[in-house]
């Protein structure tokens, strides 16, 4: 409850709560709803009507006092009011015209004012908020200013193409390794040829 108390209600099925303009059951609620309810009573004045019918054979009158033997035997004692009326064979009689031996058959009307009251229970309420739905972060875009390259790993160096060879041209020959260990040189001086030999070490 609002000030704190818990309390509990037994609710019947017929019950309907109006939760954000919707009718729903007790089986319907989520914890969490906040309800109120307004309880409507209504006192109508009404006028009932008690009959009581009797029947049974007149063992003994004495003015307004019958003592009438029962269907089952018994026999009772009862006062005839103002409001009894009485027949005998089907037509109506008063308590003078009773004789022993008469099977009479009595009826007494009572009616008595009585106030009716009537409740008329309007629940309303408000359902508990729904969750916020989780949502994933979006992945981070590069973003470049104009006139700035793009980050390092946005650029790429095409790879040099390989040099075209045309069909049937030589290709180069190897160069070796390393120099020959020596070689001749022939040198001419004064009219006169001299052979050296050139050794490098390898």
């Amino acid at each position: 409850m609002s000030s704190g108390e818990v309390r509990t209600f037994n609710v019947p099925e017929s019950r309907k709560f109006l939760i954000d303009g919707k009718e729903l059951s007790v089986h319907e609620l989520k914890p969490g709803t906040t309800l109120t309810a307004t309880v409507t009573t209504t006192a109508t004045p009404v006028m009932t009507r008690t009959t009581t019918v009797k029947s049974g054979t007149v063992w003994h009158v004495l003015r307004n006092n019958v003592i009438v033997t029962l269907p089952n035997g018994e026999n009772k004692q009862f006062i005839v009011e103002a409001d009894t009326r009485m027949t005998v064979n089907g037509n109506p009689t008063t308590v003078a015209d009773l004789k022993k031996g008469m099977v009479v058959h009595a009826e007494r009307v009572v009616e008595q004012p009585m106030t009716e009251i009537t409740t008329n229970t309007r629940v309303v309420g408000q359902a508990p908020p729904q969750p916020a739905p989780k949502t994933e972060p979006a992945p981070a875009v590069a973003q470049t200013v104009p006139g700035e390259p793009p980050p390092a790993e946005a650029q790429t160096t095409p790879s040099a193409p390989a040099p075209a060879v045309a069909e049937g041209m030589p290709t180069s020959p190897k160069t070796p390794d390393r120099a020959p260990q020596g070689c001749l040189v022939g040198v001419v001086a004064g009219g006169r040829r001299y052979r050296s030999l050139d050794v490098r070490p390898s």
